[in-house]
């Protein structure tokens, strides 16, 4: 499956989107290390306010949840 990723940040040179104003910042509800998942008909499906050692773990974990795979991950159970 194929999953964009679109960086924002407020810096100058940022990747991916600038946010001069600051609005991203106050509505995705995570620190700046964080992420969101949004699903394409643009609803929040995750969020992880803060980053992680794991994250490649805890966005596999959110992605098996939010298309009904959770329990493929513990044996099925």
């Amino acid at each position: 499956m194929a999953i964009t990723v679109v960086p924002v940040g407020g810096e100058p040179g940022a990747a991916g989107h600038r946010d001069t104003e600051g609005a991203w910042t106050g509505v995705r509800g995570v620190d700046d290390d964080g992420a969101v998942l949004v699903r394409p008909d643009q609803h929040v499906a995750w969020r992880s306010v803060r980053g992680s050692r794991r994250a490649d773990h805890e966005l596999g974990e959110a992605l098996d949840t939010v298309l009904g795979r959770s329990g493929a991950a513990n044996g099925g159970c």
